[in-house]
């Protein structure tokens, strides 16, 4: 079973998107820009294990400052469980 989280992301200037996983930054994440002024990061975990359980946070900063949104994970055997899952995040500076 794999395991994907996105984190879709908004703002002026666009914000750079990090991740981590029990407050360990992620380097496997991977950032795809969209038209305008969006992106979308994910982190993608193929085979997922018990080890992969913990808080994944997704944040994005810029000029304008820094958000955060969470999931909790929870891998038991081949079952996966999310409990609070990512949201939208947008951060835009006033001009």
């Amino acid at each position: 079973m794999a395991l994907v989280l996105e984190c879709h992301v908004t703002g002026t200037p666009l914000p750079t998107v990090s991740w981590f996983q029990d407050q360990k930054q992620l380097e496997e994440a991977v950032v795809m820009a969209e038209p305008g002024a969006r992106s979308k990061s994910s982190v993608v975990i193929g085979r997922v294990r018990p080890e992969h359980s913990g808080e994944y946070v997704c944040q994005a900063t810029n000029s304008a400052g820094q958000t955060v949104t969470s999931a909790a994970i929870r891998v038991v055997r081949t079952y996966l469980l999310i409990i609070n899952p990512l949201v939208f995040v947008s951060l835009k500076r006033n001009i």
